[in-house]
């Protein structure tokens, strides 16, 4: 199963979506099967029992997902497109990026996964110059527009999420709508 996840919430453990679910009654089984940041949102799995959880952490551990994910970063990238393979941890980590549209000061971005760790597009994006707007981590120092200050998180959506979603080794895309704060952040940027 697949929610739109919205920004706040954790994917898994208390006062989160799962928990939520779980309290509904009608999935009491119910179980996360990757995460997103509290403050993303877009696309989350959740398997409905164990056999499906673990027949999910194989798709996701043997790539056989895409994700695709919407960034509102400051800066303008020179380049339409690129790649990052920054290692995180010491562990290999890849991420594509393409530019969708941007002025002078900011640019929305489509990020594309080869590889899963902890905060990359956040860590990978601040690496390269480009912070993703609202990353109270990871876009650090002086702000130097008063409206980064009114962005009321990390403008990172996880907008695609493509999975052999049956039993059949047929893919399966599911998307999720930008949510009304990040389309409220590209009109403030003029995105």
């Amino acid at each position: 199963m697949v929610v739109d996840k919205p920004p706040g919430l954790l994917s898994n453990g208390p006062n989160s979506v799962e928990s939520m679910l779980r309290q509904s009654g009608r999935y009491e089984r119910i179980r996360a099967v990757h995460r997103l940041d509290k403050d993303t949102s877009g696309c989350l799995c959740l398997a409905r029992h164990p056999a499906a959880f673990d027949r999910a952490v194989t798709w996701f551990g043997e790539d056989q997902v895409l994700k695709i994910y919407h960034a509102l970063v400051w800066g303008a990238p020179a380049k339409a497109s690129g790649r990052i393979t920054v290692r995180i941890d010491g562990r290999p980590a890849i991420t594509h990026w393409s530019v969708l549209a941007a002025t002078a000061d900011v640019a929305l971005l489509q990020v594309r996964l080869d590889t899963g760790r902890t905060h990359q597009i956040r860590k990978h994006l601040s690496g390269a110059g480009f912070p993703i707007l609202g990353d109270r981590t990871y876009f650090t120092g002086r702000l130097p527009d008063p409206r980064l200050r009114r962005v009321p998180r990390q403008m990172l959506h996880a907008h695609v999420l493509q999975a052999p979603f049956d039993d059949q080794s047929e893919q399966r895309r599911v998307t999720a709508p930008r949510p009304s704060d990040f389309k409220r952040a590209l009109k403030a940027f003029g995105l």
